[in-house]
């Protein structure tokens, strides 16, 4: 996603709070004035190629990120709950969380660490970070940079069968470890830690 007016790029990560950002600032600011590289979770090399250096290069430049371990759990019950008849580029997917198990999810289905997501050349090009951990507070300091009017961050959410607990409570020590080897990367970059509240 993209403003030319107000001059920046939003890398839209999977199960990170990507849609509530996209609507609250199309609500701030004007539709027109908004375009999108190809399709709403495109990583940063394709927006680059995309746009072009130039504009890459002098636009700011920013994503959420969330801890890895918490997102894959929203990820698979977001999976789980669609509908397979309209689920289109997420068939498989979908239909991989429906008949198996969220420990066999974790070994065999991963989703684009954040680290590949906002990477070119295998260096980080956000000029800023919003924590999903701190999402409203992120957002409006987000909104003074771009110098928007600060507005409440619309928090749009998908019906899915989650149930309720911290995402601890889903994992095991295989598991865990699965995913903290998978994304040491994420984990390394954006500081986060396995929170056990189980």
């Amino acid at each position: 996603m993209i403003s030319h007016s107000h001059k920046f790029i939003f890398f839209h990560g999977f199960k990170t709070a990507g849609v509530s950002i996209r609507i609250s600032l199309q609500d701030l600011i004007h539709k027109d004035e908004f375009w999108h590289a190809n399709n709403q979770h495109a990583p940063a090399t394709r927006q680059l190629g995309h746009y072009g250096k130039e504009i890459f290069n002098n636009y700011l430049k920013f994503s959420v990120v969330r801890n890895p371990w918490d997102r894959m759990v929203s990820a698979y019950f977001y999976f789980r709950s669609r509908d397979i008849e309209t689920a289109n580029r997420q068939y498989k997917n979908v239909k991989y969380c429906q008949e198996h198990t969220f420990p066999e999810f974790v070994f065999f289905h991963k989703v684009l660490s954040s680290t590949n997501l906002l990477s070119v050349n295998r260096k980080l090009v956000t000029d800023y970070i919003i924590k999903f951990e701190n999402l409203d507070n992120d957002f409006n300091d987000l909104c003074k940079r771009l110098n928007i009017p600060k507005t409440n961050l619309k928090h749009i959410t998908h019906n899915t069968s989650r149930p309720r607990g911290h995402y601890s409570t889903f994992y095991d020590t295989k598991t865990m470890e699965e995913i903290k080897k998978f994304y040491k990367k994420d984990i390394k970059n954006f500081v986060y830690t396995f929170d056990n509240k189980k």
